[in-house]
């Protein structure tokens, strides 16, 4: 239901549920560490662990993420439970936290801090205890409509005078109607916590609210889809879009990933389709990757997964 590759290591982190009668027992080990073997081409499980002691079978492991060095994992469940696991040996690093509405989760560069996206803050805590250092409530539009934020990344730059800058960036969107916006606060290298500066505020889609948000691992682009079924190019410089693709998808847009050299877009949608898409005239210099095709295959399979959970969980409801 989620998917994560690890920056340097031949590992994938996957949230996965156990069987529905482990689940009623509250032993759902959902979060899986695969290892993968580019000679023999095979993808190895190696251990999996809990995310929550939730007993609800409709509840799931939402958020997979390493961080930049790889060395935590964090994972957030729809149930509200955050867990920070420590790579290899997926040791807890503080007890699990718990918070309404989880969104997305991701660390900063420096691994110090995660930060916690639900629906009605964002909300900063400790990589080393979980303490909450700061809270950021949802903006209005307009000062009047209610928004909720739907996803966060830190991206991090680096100028021709090697200078590097280092933003975390959330996407909100009005909870009635409108269309979903993008805020990003630059965070100082001396004292980035707790955020003091304004946001800076772009609107990114017409009239569309945005379902998926992700940002290129090398900080040189941003993605984003909407409920029209539209991806669309974001520069993080300027916060203006340089790219769209219109009707990507038959159905919900729910996951999209770069690659690790930014130079490939991966999609999926509740469709049960998932499209690659490269960037001729955007890409840097090609880099060796071992397992870049096993990878890619692996997180097709994942994200096609995703998507056929989504569509049974949409008709199951439904009827």
């Amino acid at each position: 239901m989620s998917v994560a590759i690890h920056p340097d290591l031949p590992l994938i982190a996957a949230g996965i549920n156990s069987q529905k009668q482990q689940i009623e027992k509250g032993m759902n080990k959902s979060c899986w560490l695969f290892s993968v073997d580019d000679i023999k081409k095979t993808i190895v499980p190696i251990t999996a662990v809990s995310a929550s002691t939730c007993r609800n079978v409709e509840e799931y492991q939402k958020v997979t993420r390493f961080s930049p060095s790889g060395e935590l994992l964090v994972s957030g469940f729809t149930d509200g439970h955050v867990t920070v696991h420590k790579i290899p040996d997926m040791q807890l690093v503080f007890p699990p936290l718990r918070f309404n509405g989880i969104q997305d989760c991701d660390v900063d560069p420096n691994e110090t801090h995660i930060a916690v996206a639900t629906s009605k803050a964002l909300i900063i805590i400790s990589a080393e205890d979980g303490s909450i250092i700061q809270v950021i409530d949802s903006p209005r539009l307009n000062g009047r409509m209610e928004c909720e934020f739907r996803a966060c990344r830190y991206v991090t730059t680096r100028s021709s005078q090697s200078i590097t800058k280092t933003q975390l960036f959330a996407v909100v969107n009005p909870i009635s109607r409108g269309r979903g916006f993008l805020c990003v606060w630059n965070l100082p290298p001396n004292r980035p916590y707790p955020i003091t500066g304004k946001a800076k505020t772009a609107s990114v889609c017409r009239k569309s609210i945005i379902t998926s948000f992700c940002a290129s691992p090398i900080g040189n682009l941003l993605a984003y889809a909407t409920t029209d079924l539209t991806i669309g190019i974001v520069d993080p410089k300027t916060l203006r879009p340089i790219y769209q693709i219109k009707d990507a998808h038959g159905f919900a847009i729910t996951s999209l990933a770069f690659s690790h050299d930014g130079n490939t877009l991966a999609s999926a949608g509740a469709d049960t389709k998932c499209r690659i898409i490269k960037w001729p005239g955007l890409m840097r210099k090609k880099e060796h990757h071992l397992f870049s095709e096993m990878i890619y295959a692996f997180l097709s399979i994942i994200l096609l997964y995703l998507a056929v959970y989504n569509t049974n969980y949409i008709i199951l409801h439904r009827t």
